[in-house]
């Protein structure tokens, strides 16, 4: 399998402008029959899940110096046209991040990543040759990328989920840091979903019944579920669902789509782009 280095300050990769969620839909059912679990209850808090102290409702606190720090990170990236954007990624290997390849879209002038033990430059960005737009039916396919730091970083990696499928039904995780973008660290917000159904592609979350769903900034963030006693990474943000409407992103209703972490297209890339990378 081949992937496009996206070198800072050379990159051409060129297609549209990075965001939250944004953008498509698949044709699947979406299952009411939910099956019940201590995150789902919240006996469990979220941020707790991931390694993290709540605060201030869905706000995670920074580790003291002694932890181990969040695999949540902020990405700051600077287009080749000046523009600014934000998303999240996490952290699977020491210098390396995963997000999403739409991240990228309008190519990379800067780039930065931010995690709770400080920040780092980054060294090159691998995308998904297999990332792929259906603009008829408005779906992202394989929205994966690595972005590879210059130095590593001080905190513990999240294991990619490989041992098994998720379960319809099952609790998840869904973290990121959408709304720190004016603070000096990334601030992780986490909340608590549930797992609606999923394709070889997706895997899909709805926002209601007070579940947690991604928003602007939160590209690219992992959805976690718990695996041998980890949380494991089997989804990527990748955008929303166009059937509900535009006024429905971030709100109730929202239908959230994943890049499925175990599409044979994904896998493949991440095997040769952090073949160190963590799993489980």
């Amino acid at each position: 399998m081949r992937f496009v280095y996206c070198w800072i300050l050379l990159s051409t990769l060129a297609l549209s402008a990075c965001g939250g969620s944004s953008g498509s839909g698949e044709e699947t059912p979406i299952k009411d029959d939910l099956a019940s679990s201590d995150l789902a209850s919240g006996s469990v808090d979220a941020c707790s899940a991931i390694g993290l102290k709540i605060a201030n409702g869905e706000v995670c606190e920074a580790p003291v110096p002694d932890d181990a720090g969040s695999s949540v990170a902020r990405i700051y990236i600077e287009t080749a046209d000046g523009q600014l954007h934000l998303c999240t990624g996490t952290v699977i290997a020491p210098t390396k991040v995963l997000t999403a390849t739409h991240c990228f879209i309008g190519g990379v002038l800067a780039l930065r990543i931010d995690t709770l033990r400080g920040s780092h430059a980054a060294k090159q960005v691998f995308i998904n040759e297999y990332f792929t737009i259906d603009e008829v039916a408005g779906l992202v396919f394989n929205d994966v990328a690595v972005v590879e730091t210059e130095t590593e970083m001080k905190v513990t990696p999240s294991p990619i989920m490989l041992s098994r499928e998720v379960e319809v039904g099952e609790a998840a995780v869904v973290a990121g840091v959408g709304q720190s973008e004016n603070s000096i660290a990334p601030i992780v917000r986490a909340g608590t979903t549930l797992i609606q159904n999923q394709t070889i592609n997706h895997l899909f979350t709805v926002n209601r019944n007070g579940l947690a769903t991604p928003c602007r900034g939160d590209s690219g963030g992992a959805l976690f579920v718990e695996n041998q006693g980890v949380m494991s990474i089997a989804g990527v943000v990748a955008q929303s669902d166009p059937s509900t409407g535009l006024s429905s992103i971030c709100r109730k209703g929202d239908i959230v789509l994943y890049t499925n972490i175990q599409h044979p297209a994904v896998l493949g890339f991440l095997a040769e782009a952090a073949p160190e990378a963590l799993t489980n």
